[in-house]
């Protein structure tokens, strides 16, 4: 099925407002814009629920703009949510080339060290499946997820 790429990319704004105003009221917590995204952070079990809506967000509004630009590319609108195989591995070299560099140039912006975007996406590939129903698993792994200034790794810890 197809969609309107102006209407994705609209609702991935907005997801990404909501993301930032969730991270502005979780700032200070375990993770915010000035912890290194190469730093593995460990979150308490309780702390990670306060988390979840955020890494969720985070993911779904990075899942909606690689839609909306294979929309454009393809005149089709790909399904599911891993990030790199499914949407950004897709996309034409230089859809993928210009992501590469806006993401380096967003970082270069700032002071947090961080992944580069290959590996950032597919380390965070599954995020909005795994967080989103997080008391259906039990997490045992990082996964980096994308914020207001870059990606961070979050760790799940449960014991």
């Amino acid at each position: 099925m197809t969609y309107d790429a102006l209407d994705i990319f609209r609702q991935a704004l907005a997801f990404e407002d909501a993301a930032g105003a969730l991270q502005d009221r979780l700032a200070g917590g375990p993770v915010n814009d000035t912890t290194p995204a190469s730093q593995t952070i460990s979150v308490s079990p309780t702390d990670l629920p306060k988390l979840c809506p955020q890494i969720v967000l985070d993911a779904f509004c990075i899942e909606l703009y690689l839609k909306c630009i294979a929309t454009i590319e393809t005149g089709k609108t790909p399904r599911g949510h891993d990030l790199w195989s499914e949407l950004f591995v897709p996309l034409t070299p230089e859809s993928r080339r210009r992501i590469t560099n806006h993401y380096k140039d967003v970082l270069a912006a700032t002071s947090v060290p961080a992944l580069n975007i290959e590996d950032a996406l597919q380390q965070s590939a599954g995020a909005f499946e795994s967080f989103r129903y997080l008391y259906e698993r039990s997490l045992d792994r990082a996964l980096v997820v994308f914020g207001g200034n870059g990606c961070h790794r979050r760790e799940a810890n449960d014991s």
